[in-house]
């Protein structure tokens, strides 16, 4: 029973270990430390953390289902790449994933809630008049995540994290110049007001213009800067 109980110990040990360092490559990953393409250096984060390759590697392994990496038989671990191809597709299923979230959102939202988004909104606004595309980036997925939450569905926010982690990894930082900023918190308004309204077919019509929008605008901005689409968008974040 001893020796059972060790093992197990050993077991959650490992796997909290992979959960640090899990949240800590996606958080590298997500603030463009590491680049799409760039390899993720095994032996030199072992040395770095201190601990053995197997945590590591399993949180590679975790990062690959979500689409965040594509581990390559012989050749390592390298942040994914997203082709431009996939920048509408991924677009598609957030429009309709974000737009039940909003739907359902606006029916369970609570007092609570809605001053929860007063506040994200106010963050918003505040990253614009400081010119501050990071903070605004910041307070546009807490606002989207905190949609998905309100929405009372797990399901859902289970899904459609791993698209908001994977389109995160191609953000065209242009999308998040002042003007691209103050139509997106624009868009944002609307779509809290239709929340705050209880009303679910306004919320939901509001966030899908919303993303088809911003897809949009993506894919205006690679035509106008004579792009090829089969060429690999660097960043792209949920908007």
């Amino acid at each position: 029973m001893s020796e059972f109980n060790t093992r197990i110990i050993k077991k959650v040990q490992t796997q909290s270990l992979t959960s640090v360092i899990y949240d800590q490559l996606e958080d590298m990953i997500l603030t463009g430390r590491l680049k799409p393409g760039e390899r993720i250096n095994e032996s030199k984060l072992s040395a770095q953390l201190e601990v053995s390759r197997a945590p590591i590697r399993e949180a590679c392994r975790q990062l690959e289902k979500h689409g965040m990496v594509q581990i390559l038989s012989r050749r390592g671990t390298f942040v994914a790449n997203i082709a431009v191809s996939e920048v509408k597709e991924l677009y598609d299923i957030r429009a309709s994933l974000d737009a039940l979230a909003a739907e359902k959102a606006a029916v369970h939202a609570t007092p609570e809630d809605l001053d929860e988004f007063r506040n994200i909104l106010k963050n918003m606004h505040e990253a614009i008049e400081a010119d501050d595309a990071k903070k605004y980036f910041q307070a546009n997925i807490v606002f989207h995540r905190t949609i998905v939450r309100i929405s009372r569905n797990r399901n859902l926010e289970s899904l459609i994290e791993g698209i908001y982690n994977k389109a995160s990894l191609c953000r065209k930082t242009n999308l998040l110049l002042s003007e691209r900023m103050s139509i997106s918190y624009r868009q944002h308004k609307y779509i809290f007001k239709a929340i705050e309204a209880g009303n679910p077919m306004e919320a939901s019509t509001q966030m899908k213009h919303h993303v088809i929008e911003a897809r949009d605008a993506l894919l205006n901005t690679l035509d106008s800067a004579d792009i090829d689409r089969d060429d690999l968008v660097r960043e792209l974040a949920p908007r």
